[in-house]
This record gives structure tokens, sequence and C-alpha cells, in this order.
């Protein structure tokens, strides 16, 4: 009897043995069988960035678009001659060649929206205007057959890229040396207008100071580099200059070129 008891008792244990076995290689296989159930994300689909320009030397328009199917998304800014530059962010659809987006944008420290239109011919991009408006005023361009695509503003496809600081040259950024960082000078420097009555190049100065004010960084028409300026004078007649440029106080800010006074302007 003892041995019977001590052999079911063995066999018993044997067979605990073996179900605890199985259920633990259950248990391992089951977890192998949910990781091979797992959705492992897919790469991002491929997107294209595409930047096109138009720079007459007064009037400048530029957009980044980046597509997704028929998704677009990106960059627009225009800045036309003695007007106020308006730049901001869009998002819209592709209609074939047809770009039609919803743009954001700053102007005057005041943020607006409207519709914009663009049509892709080869490597041009040309700016479509409707005669239609909501009740806003704002161009409706909810009517494609009503969007006139005239070769007003013609913009040429460019390459996109940054430049050695990761600006967006493209966007009006530019590397402030002063400030250690990539700016967009229409809204963040003190803009100094032309004081000549017939100046080669119309389009202003932008002055930008360190925070001690010992410094001052001054980008010129034409040029997206800049140079520095050191102050010297006693407090309240301070001036920056080089051997050329010179800034003084009077009614903002003056710059003079070789002693000739050609920007002036205040603060923002």
């Amino acid at each position: 009897m003892q041995k019977c008891t001590w052999g079911f008792k063995t066999l018993a244990l044997i067979s605990a043995l073996a179900i605890f076995s199985c259920n633990e290689n259950k248990s391992k296989n089951s977890g192998e069988m949910d990781q091979s159930n797992l959705t492992i994300p897919s790469a991002h689909k491929d997107t294209s960035l595409t930047c096109y320009l138009l720079d007459n030397g007064k009037d400048k328009i530029a957009i980044q678009i980046k597509a997704d199917g028929n998704e677009a998304s990106g960059q627009l800014l225009y800045r036309y001659f003695q007007k106020d530059k308006n730049t901001g962010t869009f998002t819209g659809k592709m209609y074939g060649d047809t770009l039609i987006a919803d743009y954001k944008f700053e102007s005057e420290g005041r943020v607006s929206n409207r519709q914009v239109a663009f049509i892709k011919r080869g490597d041009q991009l040309v700016e479509g205007f409707s005669n239609k408006h909501d009740t806003a005023g704002n161009p409706d361009m909810a009517e494609r057959a009503s969007i006139n695509f005239q070769n007003i503003f013609i913009l040429h496809k460019i390459t996109c890229k940054l430049d050695e600081h990761g600006c967006n040259t493209l966007m009006d950024e530019v590397w402030s040396s002063l400030q250690n960082k990539c700016l967009t000078l229409a809204s963040q420097a003190i803009t100094l207008n032309t004081l000549q009555e017939n100046p080669k190049n119309p389009n202003p100065a932008y002055l930008i100071f360190s925070s001690n004010r010992h410094q001052a960084e001054v980008y010129l028409p034409g040029s997206d580099k800049s140079i520095i300026l050191n102050r010297t004078g006693k407090e309240g007649n301070w001036n920056w200059h080089n051997d050329s440029l010179k800034i003084f106080i009077w009614k903002g800010y003056i710059l003079q070129r070789r002693g000739v006074s050609e920007f002036g302007g205040d603060e923002m």
C-alpha cells in the first residue's frame, strides 16, 4: 500500500510538472504569437519639397510646398515694393496641377486668413485670382472655374535649401551673429527706410542691437550678410560705427555710409 501511495504521489508530481512545463511553453508561445501580431508602423510616406520664387529686385513672392499625395502645406511670403510684407503658412489640396489653400499670415502685427491659388506650368508657378469674394471681402476660391490664372505673377522653380546656419533664406531668414540664431528681419529687426530720392536699391536696411547695446548689427539692401558696428561715445550721445558705416540717434536711428545719411527708422 505504501508503495502504491508513493507511486501515486510520484505520478501526480510528474504530471503536475508536465502540465506546468506545458503551460509555460504555451505562455511563451503565446507571447511570441502576440509579438508577431503587433502592427509595425510603416515608413512615413515619401513627401516632396518644392520651392518657387519671383524676385525682380523690388517685389518678391516665395513659396515652399510640401506635398503628400493630394495634401499640401508649406510657407508663403509676399513682399511688394513700398507695401507691408506678409508671411505665413498654408494648408490645402492639389487638384491636378492646381493648388488651392488657406493661407494664414502675419502683417503689421496682425494675423489674418485668406485663400490662395496657384497652377503649375512646367517649372513655373502662376498665381490665380478670383472675381468672387466672401463676406469679409477676401477672394473665394471655392469655384475653381472662377479663378483666373493670368501671367501677372510668375514664380520659377528653384532648389530648396538652407544656408550654412540652417536659415531658410527663401523665406527671408538670415543669420544674426549677435543673437546667434536665424531671424526674419522684417518682423524681428528695426527697419531703416531709404532717405534718398532715387536710390539704386529702394529696399530698406535692417538694424539689430546686442542686449547691452555695445554692438549693432546692420543688414544692407541686397545682402543677407551682416556688418557689426561697435559703440563709442557717452550715454545720450552714442554712435555705432566702423570705417565706412555709422549709426547715430536722431528721431530714431540714422545710418550713414561714408558720411552720407542713407537710411532712417525707429524702434519697432
